[in-house]
């Protein structure tokens, strides 16, 4: 019989593999001879045949390929010592053909103080070499209860069911590992095991959690490593094992099984099968909990888009036309939701109000807020006299709802459109800008943003004018502030953008500034929302 040897590594686990005599799977999934769990290889990504000492590598149409000493196979190759072959992106190279030594069989003895312990990589190859009809009846039936769907509760009784069915046992646990003591998630006790707590070696437990060996004891009494022998005595356990949880990534927990039937010791058949389920039922834990989370994270964006939706219905869908005048809004969340807010509205006696806001903060929370301020503004439009008073009258009721720390930024203008009029509160908003003839000039502040300070209310109303011509640019500080590679858009760029508006209309240069943006960030995502008004006087 020839043996190879398959060695590399995977991030930082080194890799070994033994390829005898006859045909081995390589592939992504624990039951392949060549275990691979990589993203990047197949499920079943290769074939290995060694025959009459010579290996053969044949490709089973993997989405990646396999390749030869950097050359991709076509069809089937023979293999030499010295090979390098690719499967995915994990890299092996082939040791020389070899006669292996005789496999020493598990046991336990005396000399070894009555426990054994072994790995999941040495449980894999000694599987694929027993012909055990029990082993792989039981493995078989646990592949096909795995494949179906389901959650954990669910996954642990079969599990149980399954052991005691296989194995003859007292007791068998499911723990998990914690950062404390392992925790028992999933137990089943037989009618004759006394119901005093179990007691584990430490060290055992540290075999198991830590190093992902396997452990097997034939005398639980008479095991050196066994603490508390004087209850393990009392308790009447004859011979125990143990096998770590493990999903080809890391250590989930662990299996336990004992026995108090006298005469019953447990032998290397018990210990692979165990081991062997212990992998697949880790996999299958690590994949439902990732369905679980999958499944959560569906409603959660499912959610968001509905919520999404709702706030665009909250903002204006059509900006009714203003003789003589102009108008260009946009908006942009950076997440799902966001938390900025405008509006352009007919007022009373032939006036437009002129609305922009920011609240603090993103994501879910912010847009809350958002909505709820939304709702406000909607409805102290037709009962505000001015903008002092519509930010006086929000504030107090933003202040029922909103958390400590929380507050709004908000620009509220009341424009007459005949006169050019233009009578404003800016309550902490970035100064919006009027581009006229006689240059640029930013509007002064009037005071702390709304609900910053509960209680404290001193705020000035302000008033500019839009002559023919001029261009009024109220933006967000996701705009002003958006920051490419340790700069600010407001650290020169933006001004060599405004210094070539010119004559544009509102829309052409809201559009403009849009593109100007993207082009200097180079496509960057957004890290705030970006909201823009643009109001020009014909």
């Amino acid at each position: 019989m020839s043996q190879w040897i398959l060695s590399g590594t995977l991030g930082d686990r080194p890799l070994r593999f033994q390829i005898e005599d006859g045909v081995h799977t390589v592939g992504r999934t624990p039951e392949n001879t060549v275990a691979l769990p990589d993203a990047a290889v197949s499920r079943r990504h290769a074939e290995l045949r060694v025959d009459q000492g010579h290996l053969v590598l044949r490709d089973l149409g993997s989405m990646n390929g396999t390749f030869v000493n950097g050359v991709q196979l076509k069809g089937e190759r023979q293999i030499a010592a010295g090979d390098e072959i690719r499967f995915g992106q994990v890299v092996l190279t082939v040791d020389g053909a070899q006669t292996p030594p005789p496999r020493p069989l598990i046991t336990a003895n005396a000399a070894t103080n009555f426990t054994i312990t072994t790995t999941i990589e040495e449980i894999r190859q000694q599987a694929r070499q027993s012909r055990s009809d029990r082993v792989l009846a039981s493995v078989s039936e646990a592949g096909q209860m795995l494949s179906r769907s389901m959650d954990l509760n669910e996954l642990y009784e079969k599990v149980l069911d399954l052991i005691s069915k296989s194995i003859t046992a007292s007791r068998v646990l499911l723990l998990a590992k914690t950062d404390g003591e392992p925790e028992i998630v999933a137990s089943r006790i037989g009618d004759s095991a006394p119901e005093e707590p179990l007691r584990l070696s430490r060290s055992m437990l540290a075999s198991i959690l830590d190093e992902g060996k396997s452990f097997l004891t034939a005398d639980a009494a008479e095991d050196a490593q066994w603490e508390n022998k004087g209850s393990i005595v009392s308790l009447g356990l004859h011979a125990a094992m143990g096998a770590p949880l493990f999903d080809n990534d890391r250590i989930l927990g662990a299996i336990y099984v004992d026995s108090r039937t006298a005469g019953l010791s447990y032998e290397a058949d018990d210990l692979r099968l165990l081991t062997l389920l212990g992998n697949m039922v880790a996999v299958k834990i690590t994949n439902s909990r990732l369905e679980a989370e999958e499944k959560t994270l569906e409603e959660l964006r499912r959610e968001l888009s509905l919520a999404a939706r709702i706030q665009t219905n909250l903002l204006p869908k059509d900006i009714r036309a203003v003789p003589g005048y102009d108008i260009f809004a946009y908006q942009a969340a950076c997440a799902d939701v966001g938390g900025d807010l405008y509006d352009v509205r007919p007022a009373q006696n032939g006036q437009v109000w002129i609305i922009l806001g920011d609240v603090s903060g993103h994501g879910v929370a912010a847009a809350l807020l958002m909505s709820n301020v939304m709702a406000g503004i909607q409805i102290l439009t037709e009962t505000s006299a001015d903008p002092l008073d519509l930010v006086t009258k929000l504030e107090a009721y933003v202040s029922q709802h909103i958390e400590l720390g929380r507050f709004l930024t908000l620009f509220v203008g009341l424009l007459d459109p005949s006169s050019g009029a233009l009578r404003y509160v800016n309550a902490g908003q970035n100064p919006p800008l009027l581009l006229s003839r006689l240059g640029r000039t930013p509007l002064e502040n009037s005071g702390l943003p709304v609900a910053i300070l509960p209680g404290v209310h001193a705020r000035k109303p302000l008033e500019c004018h839009l002559a023919q011509g001029d261009l009024l640019l109220v933006a967000s500080d996701g705009i002003t502030e958006f920051n490419h590679q340790g700069l600010q858009y407001d650290e020169g760029r933006f001004q060599q953008f405004l210094d070539g508006i010119g004559t544009k209309g509102a829309e052409e240069t809201g559009r403009s500034l849009l593109r100007d943006l993207e082009s200097w960030s180079e496509g960057a995502a957004a890290d705030d929302d970006v909201t823009l008004l643009v109001i020009k006087r014909q």
